[in-house]
């Protein structure tokens, strides 16, 4: 949440940047500039949460000593209950 929060912020201060440009300096190519600026941000922080959520998306294997542990907790539950 925290760089959603952060590129949202950027972009908005890339776009003030890019306006500035325009309105003050009259720099006609700025608005443009700043909107490619835009994308590229917006692209970076999507590849970036992507990469971080990828193991939310399709799961994690559990390594070999916590599945061993979960199948002898596994069967002392199982023993227990005959």
């Amino acid at each position: 949440i925290a760089l959603e929060d952060f590129a949202a912020l950027t972009g908005l201060i890339i776009a003030l940047l890019g306006w500035f440009g325009n309105e003050i300096f009259h720099y006609e190519y700025s608005d443009g500039i700043s909107a490619m600026f835009i994308g590229i941000l917006l692209i970076t922080v999507g590849f970036i949460l992507g990469r971080e959520m990828k193991s939310l998306l399709i799961g994690e294997s559990v390594n070999a000593i916590n599945q061993e542990k979960i199948a002898n907790l596994s069967l002392k539950t199982t023993n227990e209950k005959k």
